[in-house]
């Protein structure tokens, strides 16, 4: 069947878009959202396509419009609204600082009042349908970390199989380019003819994030792969790594370490939330017939919903990184408990070193000591014989010792005791006030026990 003139110019347009559509990390003014709407009518394989810019206000009367019923006679067979906004990159929440949830937003996407709490930081990330009526349903999806999905807000029409939806694509450098706004749309564009189902929108923003997720994971292997090539120590063998002391900064390779296992973390949280809301789409895939009543749309829904759920059960141990963490952790601490031990051993053998030779200096005193000892009472005697109290020329040795020699004793034995006394006196004042230290610094830690 040849193709249409609408047809041809409708894939005109969306060349032009895909080619020119700025991409959401470029500055653009903050009330420019991104519109896109593909409506698929019966006996059309190729959905009509309109995408453009709104101001902030207007979005809620283009989300709440009237999609066209039929085309060429021929009735609507699923309609998508999407409006991409921008977040700041740390708003998780519809309502948050810096979010551009409007309350009309709101209002025509469903949110009533008794769901507002959902809307608050503090009600914690999730994701849910709540049924307004039995043709109405509403769904929520917050974002975790930055590794997960955009915050996201969508309502379903059965009756009519129409979905509005509105995205907060959070500003700010990913991992990888899984969020670019024309990326996004690209896919969309390409695959609501075969996909025109409800939970095609959120199906692609959660395969985005598992890519986000994969990025991340091959990031922090290889932060691991260069910190194995720095200790050299793998779980395939040894690196061929020699001196490794004179080439090692262990603190550098800890901040590393622990910078890797925050890493982890983030990709632990976003694997454990899309697996959640995987499994949520699963279930809700099997509340109704799946997109207006095609099975086949529901039946290929649900083979990629599952081939997403068993890929991120497969990135659970992909690139073993709790495992190759956890070795080279222990592989650094063992480093620096050999490096501490090998400075111990050098301490000890300084040491010994100095012990020795202090050993070496106390025999010399020891030599010394014995030498003046040897020699103390014959200097003494000489001392005591060079005093002009002696006369060693009189005639006799009874002459010798003058009449004043008394006066020697009586200084020196009274100089000896007052020095004696003194050194005694200063020893026991010195001893008292260290036990009155003690006993303070006793009574101190009982104080403290006593608090503990």
């Amino acid at each position: 069947m040849m193709p249409s003139t609408q047809q041809l110019l409708t894939t005109i347009l969306l060349h032009f878009l895909l080619i020119y559509l700025p991409s959401t990390n470029q500055n653009s003014e903050p009330a420019s959202v991104t519109v896109v709407e593909c409506c698929l009518y019966e006996q059309t394989s190729n959905p009509h396509i309109y995408t453009g810019k709104l101001g902030q206000d207007d979005v809620a009367a283009w989300l709440g419009g009237t999609v066209t019923p039929s085309e060429n006679g021929m009735p609507l067979v699923a309609g998508l609204r999407v409006a991409f906004g921008t977040v700041a990159r740390n708003a998780l929440y519809p309502n948050e600082t810096n979010a551009i949830w409007t309350d009309d937003i709101c209002r025509v996407l469903g949110i009533q009042e008794n769901l507002n709490d959902y809307l608050r930081p503090e009600g914690g990330p999730g994701c849910g349908r709540h049924d307004l009526t039995e043709s109405e349903s509403v769904y929520a999806f917050w974002r975790s970390n930055d590794l997960n999905t955009p915050p996201m807000l969508m309502k379903h029409e059965s009756v009519s199989n129409i979905t509005m939806a509105y995205v907060g694509l959070p500003v700010g450098t990913y991992p990888n380019r899984s969020f670019r706004l024309d990326k996004i749309i690209k896919t969309i564009m390409s695959q609501f003819a075969r996909y025109p189902h409800r939970l095609l929108l959120p199906l692609i923003l959660f395969e985005g994030a598992t890519s986000n997720i994969v990025t991340y994971q091959d990031s922090c292997s290889q932060q691991l792969w260069r910190i194995e090539s720095a200790t050299g120590f793998a779980g395939w063998g040894e690196l061929g790594a020699k001196d490794i002391d004179a080439r090692l900064n262990l603190t550098k390779l800890i901040e590393n370490i622990g910078a890797t296992r925050h890493g982890m973390a983030s990709i632990n949280i976003a694997l454990g939330i899309t697996q959640i809301r995987v499994d949520f789409l699963l279930k809700d895939l099997s509340l109704d017939g799946g997109g207006g009543g095609f099975s086949s749309v529901q039946s290929l829904m649900g083979q990629r919903l599952e081939f997403l759920k068993r890929r991120l059960e497969h990135l659970k141990f992909h690139r073993a990184l709790k495992d190759r963490a956890d070795a080279q952790q222990t592989v650094i601490f063992n480093m620096i408990t050999q490096q501490d031990s090998k400075l111990n051993i050098s301490i000890a053998s300084d040491s010994k070193e100095l012990a020795a030779a202090s050993k070496r200096d106390s025999s010399s005193m020891k030599i010394i000591a014995y030498l003046t000892t040897l020699f103390l009472p014959a200097t003494f005697m000489s001392s005591l014989f060079a005093i002009p109290i002696f006369n060693w020329d009189a005639p006799t040795l009874s002459e010798t010792r003058g009449k004043h020699f008394w006066i020697y004793w009586a200084v020196a034995i009274p100089l000896t005791i007052f020095v004696m006394g003194t050194f005694g006196v200063y020893a026991w004042y010195q001893g008292r006030k260290n036990n009155m230290r003690a006993q303070k610094a006793r009574e101190i830690g009982e104080e403290k026990l006593k608090e503990v």
